[in-house]
């Protein structure tokens, strides 16, 4: 036998044995697929089990002396696949980079957002590794309209020494995704599963008007419509007489708990609706906890807040969030503070939490399964409109339902109302896996270091390898052939215009054009004019982070229609100055047909000055309508931007400012999750005991 195969051998056979597991037959393919050194796409549902096919690839590229660099799309996954792998490797053998925190970052294996990756190959694609893996996980966010186009650079420009291990919730075109990495890197496996390792049965809930009894309905049998369901639809039409009703939150909970069907994830698509639900079940005492099950959850908390102090846990309703989670519900949202929402999750997935009420936002990538998932509605409100939930947004929701290894099945409830028919609900439940579209569009920080790395010609190449350029040609894309390059033609010609680009010998960047190359931010050109025409000058750090804080705030809803009052007349002054430079460029995107930028929001300026002061917490809550976990986001943002602009700044003074406002605003609470990740390693600390292959694969 060949001795590089036999190396291969021993190391799957000591992987295997180190986790006491028996791989499933798609698991053993895309082994062999990451074993033979090309680029390997795994498509397969929720909790199947792609990870651990990454984590064979970081085995398999440590033991080869290579590196590992394993990409998320949000930090709060990077820091849960962080903890996974110290707690397998050591914590001495693995770094993260999230934007906001840096530990280890010479390790052999680092966790990192995709963002960060992404700006890596364009500040020094030299100093990375020369042999390795780079895995992607989530790569099926490439589609996300904001942040797709990350995933496609760092798939086209990721130095052909690393290998790629692209990891995707199911989808229907994963050979398509497949046939282009393979035209841009050479080979690409692809290895699909459709199975679930949990088999999920699909429900409609209603409720008898007049009886009070609740009615489940299979949505599918035999994987096509239950035509019992239809009568559901003809009771519906009967509006003067309806014999249904929607049932009530406490009437579904009860049928859950009396039919064996909790834990359970409730999607309610409102922030508020969740809260209000756990309101609700607190009104009706309900108690779904033993006393041993409430002092672990307590144990949880603390760990989770003990970096906290008490004024900032009474800003954030700490009593009223411990309260629920005693009784074993909880709400789980992006408006909850970091370290609440963590609670939520260890609480949950140890059993002791029986319903969680969750916005879409949980279904992720958060590893929070559940037996049961119900829908609430199969609409949701997105800022602006009431949409209907796609096929493809379903499918993720109700992919949190059936925990391997405890669940024979996994539940997924859809409450009846009549203005949905169960013939929609059953489309839902049988469509097929969606396509992945591309989402590419070079952003101006794209064509800055295009500009700055490539000649016009091997620029023009580059994009001709996007995703979006090759569906586009297969004609999956709705694009004319040359629509990418037309776009970063006319993004050069607006930053030619404005003195970022010169063309006079090919092309290149001026000195502000170098500092645009450097700002990582979807703002990021109104940030660099800002500073060129001295916007960010004579600020105090705390106006200065206050002023910066225009560029991370979006308002929510309707809010934005309110003029918000700015604390200052000089910031007052400085902020018009932004809107002003921000109005420019639209107007300019405008004539030259490229997508519209968003004008600098004042409505976190007042609560960032009172933050950046050193204030309490209530004080700046008190001046933001936004929720908690909403002014933590932002605020980290800020900071994260502010660091930028420390490090391309013009002058010494602006640096010096900019770093002062950025360390004044990350503390507290904005700080506490990087506190949380701290305390969960010193708990780590001294129970790191590898087994023989760690140790085979280390040396």
């Amino acid at each position: 036998m060949d001795t590089t195969i036999a190396e291969e051998n021993t190391l799957r056979e000591q992987f295997i044995a180190a986790r006491g597991l028996v791989p499933d037959p798609f698991q053993l393919e895309s082994f062999d697929a990451v074993d033979s050194g090309g680029c390997v796409v795994v498509s397969a549902p929720t909790g199947s089990g792609k990870t651990l096919i990454a984590e064979y690839a970081v085995a398999r590229a440590i033991s080869a002396n290579g590196h590992a660099f394993y990409t998320t799309p949000l930090k709060a996954l990077s820091n849960q696949q962080y903890l996974q792998l110290c707690q397998t490797y050591g914590v001495e053998q693995v770094g993260l980079l999230t934007g906001d925190r840096s530990i280890n970052p010479d390790a052999r294996i680092i966790v990192m957002t995709t963002e960060v990756l992404r700006n890596m190959i364009y500040e020094s694609e030299e100093d990375l590794p020369k042999s390795g893996c780079v895995i992607l996980d989530e790569v099926h966010f490439l589609q996300d309209r904001e942040r797709g186009s990350v995933w496609e650079e760092v798939i086209v420009l990721t130095p052909p020494s690393l290998q790629l291990i692209c990891l995707s919730a199911t989808i229907s075109n994963a050979q398509d995704l497949a046939a282009w990495i393979k035209s841009v890197r050479g080979s690409a496996a692809v290895i699909t599963e459709t199975n679930r390792p949990v088999q999920l049965q699909h429900y409609c809930l209603s409720r008898e008007r007049r009886t009070g009894k609740m009615i489940l309905t299979p949505t599918l049998v035999n994987g096509k419509p239950n035509p019992e369901g239809f009568y559901l639809d003809s009771t519906a039409a009967r509006r003067g007489a309806r014999r249904l009703t929607v049932p009530k939150k406490m009437e579904v909970l009860d049928f859950l708990a009396s039919n064996a069907m909790l834990p359970a994830i409730v999607f309610i698509f409102s922030r508020s609706g969740c809260d209000r639900a756990v309101r609700i079940c607190l009104e009706e005492g309900i108690r779904l906890t033993n006393d041993l099950e409430r002092a672990r959850i307590e144990e949880i908390v603390e760990s989770k807040v003990e970096s906290l102090s008490d004024d900032d846990l009474s800003a954030l309703g700490y009593g009223e969030f411990i309260t629920a989670l005693s009784a074993g519900v909880a709400s789980h949202h992006a408006g909850m503070v970091r370290a609440f929402r963590e609670a939520v999750e260890t609480c949950f997935n140890e059993g002791l939490i029986k319903v969680t009420f969750a916005t879409e936002t949980l279904a992720l990538g958060i590893d929070m399964p559940a037996r049961t998932v119900v829908i609430e509605k199969l609409s949701k409100y997105d800022g602006k409109n009431h949409t209907p939930l796609s096929a493809g947004e379903y499918a993720q929701l109700v992919g949190r339902a059936g925990r391997r290894g405890k669940d024979a099945i996994g539940n997924a409830v859809v409450l009846w109302n009549p203005y949905v028919s169960f013939r929609r609900i059953t489309s839902l439940a049988a469509s097929p896996p969606p396509d992945v579209l591309s989402s590419f569009r070079p952003t101006y920080n794209t064509a800055a270091n295009m500009v700055k790395r490539y000649t016009p010609e091997e620029a023009a190449a580059i994009l001709e390898r996007s995703f979006a350029q090759w569906q586009a040609n297969a004609g999956v894309l709705e694009i004319s052939r040359d629509a990418l390059s037309s776009h970063m033609s006319a993004a050069i010609t607006l930053l030619e215009s404005l003195g970022y680009v010169t063309m006079e010998s090919g092309w290149s960047l001026s000195e502000k054009g170098d500092r645009l190359a450097r700002i990582y931010h979807e703002m990021g050109l109104v940030v660099a004019e800002a500073m060129h025409q001295g916007v960010f000058d004579d600020l105090r750090p705390e106006e200065l982070g206050a002023l910066v804080s225009a560029f991370c705030y979006e308002p929510r809803g309707h809010r934005g229609q309110s003029k918000p009052s700015i604390p200052s007349r000089i910031l007052t002054d400085r902020f018009e100055l932004l809107v002003d430079i921000a109005s420019k460029i639209i107007f300019k995107e405008r004539e030259l047909g490229l997508d519209q930028a968003r004008l600098p929001q004042a409505g976190l300026m007042t609560a960032a000055l009172s933050w950046a002061k050193g204030r309490p917490l209530k004080k700046a809550l008190f001046a933001i309508e936004s929720a908690p976990g909403d002014f933590v986001r932002y605020v980290k943002q800020t900071v994260d931007l502010l660091r930028q602009i420390a490090d391309v700044a013009p002058t010494e003074l602006l640096c010096k400012s900019a770093a002062e406002a950025a360390a004044a605003m990350d503390r507290g609470v904005v700080a506490s999750y990087s506190d949380v990740v701290d305390a969960d390693l010193e708990t780590m600390d001294g129970q790191f005991q590898p087994v023989n292959f760690i140790n085979s694969v280390l040396k």
